[in-house]
């Protein structure tokens, strides 16, 4: 009978590996933050969306009750830190902690170097990095308070194949990398806790790569590969890296693209030429570029052989 029991709750676990976690995902009224959030709730996570329009994030939010999952909404603008602020603080109200955050929100514009007006540019930094880092710090300082229920938290920063260089979209890519380089940061210092930290590096048929492709039809350049990958897939690797199946994954960067599953690589020095002690005068640098670290230059792109 206590066997029965047991593997009976094995058995709901493996089918709902998100049970009662409190998951805050921004950017959820719509694309590929509206999959995160509904995947999540299917496989049990009590999720709380916010998005700086309520009709489309209350929308989403009521069909997951009727459906039969806990959802709750609020509107945010993630480049507030009041709002930041006050999105995890009504995630904890309602549901009395929060384990998990994705950081979607974000703003996408694509035009050559030069192109994009200042304030465009001004906003992908204030919602594509500044609104990562506030729910962020606002999320681990929640965390920490809920401490000593031995669940742990996770988040999942949105980043993108962009800061590897993807043509028109370099401001964006600027924005993607600091997010990454955040994830890495912020894994360190989370090191030894019982919170972990990742980022995920979707691809998918979106509004975003639809606008990329007649971009850069229009000028006659190949773009991506027109079989993408689909946004549940993108869901599915999010729902797990907030699981506790993820626990011992930290600090690392999930792509999702046509060539399958895969970490991207961190940044890292490659070996030195000039060792200390050396000259270094501009002669040797020089000589260092000739004889060995200009032919070990690394491709430019996320993926350069379609480019």
């Amino acid at each position: 009978m206590t066997n029965s029991k047991n593997g009976a709750a094995r058995s709901v676990d493996a089918a709902l590996p998100l049970r009662s976690k409190a998951v805050l995902i921004t950017g959820a009224g719509r694309g590929i933050g509206e999959a995160y959030a509904r995947l999540c709730a299917d496989l049990g996570a009590r999720v709380f969306l916010v998005d700086r329009n309520p009709d489309t994030v209350s929308a989403v939010s009521e069909e997951i009750v009727q459906k039969g999952g806990k959802a709750s909404w609020s509107r945010c603008d993630v480049s507030d830190p009041a709002d930041a602020s006050a999105a995890v603080d009504a995630c904890v109200s309602v549901y009395g902690r929060i384990d998990g955050l994705v950081n979607n929100a974000a703003v996408y514009a694509i035009g050559d170097v030069g192109e994009l007006d200042d304030e465009t540019c001004r906003r992908m930094v204030e919602v594509n990095v500044l609104g990562v880092i506030y729910l962020t710090h606002a999320t681990i300082r929640a965390m920490r308070r809920g401490r000593g229920r031995g669940r742990g938290g996770s988040i999942v920063n949105v980043t993108s194949g962009a800061q590897a260089g993807i043509p028109g979209v370099s401001v964006y890519g600027a924005t993607k990398g600091a997010v990454a380089s955040f994830t890495y940061g912020v894994a360190v210092d989370l090191a030894g806790t019982d919170i972990r930290i990742n980022a995920m590096s979707p691809l998918a048929e979106t509004s975003m790569t639809k606008d990329g492709r007649v971009y850069r039809e229009q000028r006659g350049e190949p773009y991506l590969p027109t079989r993408l990958p689909t946004i549940s897939d993108n869901a599915a690797a999010v729902a797990y890296l907030l699981s506790d199946h993820a626990a011992d994954v930290r600090g690392q960067v999930v792509r999702v693209d046509p060539n399958g599953l895969s970490l991207m690589a961190h940044p890292g020095l490659l070996p030195s030429t000039l060792q200390p002690g050396s000259a270094w005068t501009f002669a040797a640098v020089r000589e260092a570029f000739e004889r060995s670290l200009a032919s070990k230059q690394v491709p430019l792109g996320v993926v350069p052989a379609s480019f």
